[in-house]
């Protein structure tokens, strides 16, 4: 097994091309509309998580995880990113 995975190294897959795009892109009406929903999403989970642990911790249950606002809290919001 070791073998295998010497010889399938990362390190020898090639870069892509780096682009010179001098083309700014803006974001259509319909993307505009989704960032917003992503973002509108965020911020619900981020309050419904402090709102349960507020709950969870009146009544000395243990707390969920915090989530942060720099850190991604669904699955949804990294594949929107990526896909675009």
């Amino acid at each position: 097994m070791e073998n295998i995975l010497r010889n399938r190294s990362i390190r020898r897959s090639e870069q892509p091309p780096i682009g010179d795009d001098k083309i700014i892109r803006y974001l259509s009406k319909a993307e505009e509309r989704l960032y917003e929903a992503l973002r509108s999403r965020h911020h619900g989970l981020v309050t419904a998580r402090a709102s349960a642990n507020e709950w969870r911790g009146d009544r000395g249950y243990d707390l969920y995880p915090v989530f942060r606002d720099d850190e991604f809290v669904d699955h949804i919001e990294p594949m929107v990113h990526i896909s675009h």
